[in-house]
């Protein structure tokens, strides 16, 4: 696939927010997880990961986490204040909570070489999280992209990314977004402008 113009060597994973209090079993906003489930984005990510990995191709999870004071985490945007209200008084209130279990990895494209950056406010992976630190250490100018989802973190890690002078690669597959023709959209009209969209076979075909 020599017509992608993608150096895997230059590359690497960053998945966002693939974590088990929103993308997996712990999941606290339902909109998400069922995008998930129909997506079936897990799957196709633990097919990429597991022959990149072989292939020397670092895994960063961006995962957000709260402090349990919420110091640090500002009540600035509609989806997460209603989200609290939601949570409000519920077993899922805390899942999100530095330390908790929701802030894990979902276990099917997790593995302890990964690297886990973390973050406590805002819509894009590189907020004050130390991620443009750690792609910069690893010598990566190419970041393949991966996560939940397109309505706020996917597009707004790509543009900071973008802003950075990192190159990204969108695997179709390996993002996620409500409604699923919505994601389509998006891709096709606003993020391919930004960064190449691919296929999950076309990245392994360059392995």
């Amino acid at each position: 696939m020599a017509e992608l113009d993608i150096d895997i060597a230059d590359c690497a994973i960053v998945t966002f927010e693939m974590q088990r209090g929103i993308a997996g079993d712990l999941f606290t906003m339902p909109v998400i997880r069922e995008a998930i489930l129909e997506s079936g984005i897990i799957g196709h990510l633990a097919r990429l990961f597991g022959p990149m990995r072989a292939a020397g191709v670092p895994i960063v999870h961006q995962c957000v986490a709260r402090r349990p004071d919420m110091v640090g985490t500002y009540d600035n945007m509609p989806f997460i204040t209603q989200h609290a209200k939601d949570t409000k008084g519920s077993d899922k209130a805390n899942r999100l909570q530095i330390g908790n279990e929701g802030t894990q990895v979902v276990p099917e494209i997790y593995d302890e070489s990964d690297i886990i950056v973390r973050r406590l406010h805002g819509v894009s992976g590189f907020h004050d999280t130390g991620l443009d630190s750690m792609l910069r250490s690893l010598g990566k100018n190419t970041i393949i992209l991966t996560g939940s989802s397109v309505n706020r973190g996917i597009t707004g890690t790509t543009i900071e990314a973008i802003n950075r002078g990192y190159k990204v690669v969108l695997p179709r597959e390996g993002v996620s977004g409500y409604p699923l023709d919505y994601k389509d959209l998006m891709l096709e009209h606003s993020l391919r402008q930004i960064a190449k969209v691919v296929a999950v076979d076309d990245l392994l075909a360059l392995l």
